[in-house]
């Protein structure tokens, strides 16, 4: 497994790839420490799961000392999104198959995510996967 690279964007700890690190896979984390505004995939990857922050998209976002800023909010989902798509520009000729068995961009479920993507593909609660009692959305690719 270890030449299968799971990229786990936006992340500190790795929680949502730690089944897979367990698994042999090689999950590269790209957090604050690299940015993922800088970083570019290599050629062989796998897997993505992208946890962008939510704190912009939050419902809950009422009384927060400064006003929420959706682009501020959209510019690092950008940048995942772009990730993604640089995977996916990989595909070539007449290929139909993407070059990634999967990838997975999570938001709170009742953010205001789904006005800028959509309806995700998937909702599910989080004590599900080890999380807390919120219900969160999965916004995937190639599943």
């Amino acid at each position: 497994m270890k030449d299968r690279i799971i990229l786990h964007l936006c992340a500190k700890e790795g929680s949502d790839s730690k089944p897979y690190a367990d698994a042999g896979y090689d999950v590269r984390i790209i957090g604050e420490d690299i940015g993922v505004e800088n970083y570019h995939p290599p050629e062989n990857v796998y897997g993505i799961i992208a946890n962008p922050p939510c704190t912009m998209f939050s419902i809950a976002r009422t009384s927060a000392k400064t006003p929420r800023d959706l682009r501020e909010g959209m510019r690092l989902v950008k940048e995942c999104l772009r990730i993604i798509w640089e995977c996916q520009y990989r595909i070539v000729g007449s290929q139909r198959k993407s070059p990634l068995a999967f990838w997975a961009l999570e938001n709170p479920a009742t953010g205001m995510l789904r006005l800028f993507l959509g309806r995700p593909v998937f909702e599910y609660p989080q004590n599900e996967y080890g999380g807390g009692a919120f219900q969160k959305n999965g916004f995937m690719g190639n599943v």
